[in-house]
């Protein structure tokens, strides 16, 4: 027959026993978390985030001067191409200028 006065301290044993197991297995859950974060995180000695944040903003640095780069090519371009224009339209304004002086 089952003493009802003992089942609840029976009950307090284990469940103070499983508390401190699953503490223990909080700990060592926490430790291990740890340890991979910094294993994670480092880079050569510097922080992943850093590193990321320092390439992102090469990457944005290098965009941009690819965009001016490719403004200014533009630019040269269309100045070249004007210039060529005017220098033949010169070229042919002075042999009209040529030919009507003979």
């Amino acid at each position: 027959m089952l003493d009802i006065n003992n089942m609840p301290a029976e009950k307090e044993i284990y469940m103070e026993t499983d508390m401190n197991e699953l503490k223990k297995l909080q700990q060592r859950l926490n430790h291990e978390s740890i340890k991979y974060q910094f294993r994670t995180k480092l880079v050569g000695g510097l922080h992943e985030e850093d590193v990321t944040k320092y390439i992102e903003d090469l990457e944005k640095k290098l965009k941009k001067l690819e965009q001016n780069n490719k403004k200014t090519s533009d630019e040269v371009y269309y100045l070249k191409t004007k210039l060529n224009t005017e220098s033949e339209n010169k070229h042919c304004m002075q042999i009209e200028l040529d030919e009507a002086k003979q």
